[in-house]
Protein backbone atom coordinates (compact mmCIF):
# COMPACT_ATOMS: atom_id res chain seq x y z
CA UNK A 1 0.00 0.00 0.00
CA UNK A 2 1.38 3.40 -0.91
CA UNK A 3 1.79 5.95 1.82
CA UNK A 4 0.14 9.32 1.22
CA UNK A 5 2.03 12.45 2.26
CA UNK A 6 1.17 15.97 1.13
CA UNK A 7 4.32 17.98 0.54
CA UNK A 8 2.74 21.20 -0.76
CA UNK A 9 -0.39 23.19 -0.10
CA UNK A 10 -1.44 22.82 -3.75
CA UNK A 11 -1.15 19.05 -3.54
CA UNK A 12 -3.32 19.01 -0.40
CA UNK A 13 -5.89 21.35 -1.98
CA UNK A 14 -6.06 19.19 -5.11
CA UNK A 15 -6.64 16.09 -2.99
CA UNK A 16 -9.42 17.78 -1.00
CA UNK A 17 -11.13 19.02 -4.15
CA UNK A 18 -10.95 15.59 -5.74
CA UNK A 19 -11.92 13.53 -2.69
CA UNK A 20 -14.31 15.66 -0.66
CA UNK A 21 -15.70 18.89 -1.86
CA UNK A 22 -14.21 22.15 -3.04
CA UNK A 23 -12.54 23.57 0.06
CA UNK A 24 -11.04 26.78 -1.27
CA UNK A 25 -12.05 28.71 1.86
CA UNK A 26 -10.53 26.11 4.17
CA UNK A 27 -7.29 26.09 2.21
CA UNK A 28 -7.06 29.90 2.24
CA UNK A 29 -7.26 29.92 6.03
CA UNK A 30 -3.98 27.99 6.36
CA UNK A 31 -1.47 30.50 7.67
CA UNK A 32 1.78 28.55 7.31
CA UNK A 33 1.79 25.25 5.41
CA UNK A 34 5.36 24.45 6.47
CA UNK A 35 4.39 24.71 10.16
CA UNK A 36 1.30 22.62 9.44
CA UNK A 37 3.39 19.96 7.68
CA UNK A 38 5.88 19.90 10.56
CA UNK A 39 3.07 19.54 13.10
CA UNK A 40 1.50 16.64 11.18
CA UNK A 41 4.87 14.88 10.94
CA UNK A 42 5.43 15.38 14.68
CA UNK A 43 1.93 14.14 15.53
CA UNK A 44 2.39 11.10 13.34
CA UNK A 45 5.67 10.17 15.01
CA UNK A 46 4.27 10.66 18.53
CA UNK A 47 0.88 9.07 17.92
CA UNK A 48 0.14 6.35 20.49
CA UNK A 49 -0.82 2.86 19.44
CA UNK A 50 -4.50 2.13 18.79
CA UNK A 51 -4.16 -1.55 19.69
CA UNK A 52 -5.89 -4.40 17.94
CA UNK A 53 -9.52 -3.30 17.76
CA UNK A 54 -9.39 -1.56 21.11
CA UNK A 55 -12.11 1.11 21.19
CA UNK A 56 -10.70 2.63 24.37
CA UNK A 57 -7.16 2.97 22.96
CA UNK A 58 -8.45 4.43 19.71
CA UNK A 59 -10.37 7.16 21.54
CA UNK A 60 -7.35 7.79 23.77
CA UNK A 61 -5.19 8.16 20.64
CA UNK A 62 -7.58 10.81 19.29
CA UNK A 63 -7.49 12.72 22.59
CA UNK A 64 -3.68 12.47 22.77
CA UNK A 65 -3.33 14.00 19.29
CA UNK A 66 -5.79 16.78 20.21
CA UNK A 67 -3.85 17.53 23.41
CA UNK A 68 -0.63 17.76 21.39
CA UNK A 69 -2.33 20.18 18.99
CA UNK A 70 -3.51 22.24 21.99
CA UNK A 71 0.14 22.45 23.09
CA UNK A 72 1.17 23.65 19.61
CA UNK A 73 -1.49 26.36 19.81
CA UNK A 74 -0.35 27.46 23.28
CA UNK A 75 3.26 27.70 22.07
CA UNK A 76 2.16 29.77 19.08
CA UNK A 77 3.28 27.22 16.50
CA UNK A 78 -0.23 26.83 15.04
CA UNK A 79 -3.50 28.70 14.96
CA UNK A 80 -6.76 26.91 15.78
CA UNK A 81 -7.62 26.79 12.06
CA UNK A 82 -4.27 25.22 11.24
CA UNK A 83 -4.69 22.74 14.09
CA UNK A 84 -8.06 21.62 12.73
CA UNK A 85 -6.57 21.31 9.26
CA UNK A 86 -3.68 19.28 10.75
CA UNK A 87 -6.26 16.94 12.29
CA UNK A 88 -7.86 16.45 8.88
CA UNK A 89 -4.54 16.06 7.11
CA UNK A 90 -3.38 13.47 9.62
CA UNK A 91 -6.62 11.59 9.08
CA UNK A 92 -6.08 11.55 5.33
CA UNK A 93 -2.47 10.39 5.68
CA UNK A 94 -2.72 7.86 8.50
CA UNK A 95 -5.04 4.85 8.49
CA UNK A 96 -4.41 4.39 12.22
CA UNK A 97 -5.58 7.89 13.01
CA UNK A 98 -8.56 7.55 10.67
CA UNK A 99 -9.65 4.53 12.74
CA UNK A 100 -9.19 6.57 15.93
CA UNK A 101 -11.35 9.39 14.51
CA UNK A 102 -14.10 7.00 13.49
CA UNK A 103 -14.17 5.39 16.93
CA UNK A 104 -14.20 8.82 18.58
CA UNK A 105 -17.19 9.85 16.46
CA UNK A 106 -19.10 6.70 17.42
CA UNK A 107 -18.35 7.22 21.09
CA UNK A 108 -19.08 10.94 20.92
CA UNK A 109 -22.67 10.26 19.84
CA UNK A 110 -23.27 8.62 23.23
CA UNK A 111 -21.60 11.29 25.40
CA UNK A 112 -23.48 13.82 27.48
CA UNK A 113 -23.13 17.52 26.71
CA UNK A 114 -21.80 18.19 30.23
CA UNK A 115 -18.59 16.31 29.42
CA UNK A 116 -17.70 18.86 26.75
CA UNK A 117 -15.90 21.27 29.09
CA UNK A 118 -13.32 18.62 30.05
CA UNK A 119 -12.28 17.99 26.43
CA UNK A 120 -9.17 19.45 24.78
CA UNK A 121 -9.82 22.72 22.92
CA UNK A 122 -9.12 21.22 19.49
CA UNK A 123 -11.60 18.41 20.19
CA UNK A 124 -14.34 20.91 21.03
CA UNK A 125 -13.71 22.90 17.84
CA UNK A 126 -13.54 19.68 15.81
CA UNK A 127 -16.91 18.56 17.13
CA UNK A 128 -18.44 21.95 16.29
CA UNK A 129 -17.37 21.56 12.67
CA UNK A 130 -17.90 17.82 12.27
CA UNK A 131 -18.84 16.82 8.78
CA UNK A 132 -15.51 16.70 7.01
CA UNK A 133 -14.93 13.78 4.71
CA UNK A 134 -12.70 11.69 6.99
Amino acid sequence: MSRRRFSTLDEFAEFLNRTCMPMHEAIRCIDDFDALREAVDTLRSRMPSIGFFSPRRRVQCFYAVCRQLDAFIEKGRLTIDDALMALNMLGFESARFRKAVRMFRRRWARRREGDRASLPQVTRFYMDGIGTCL
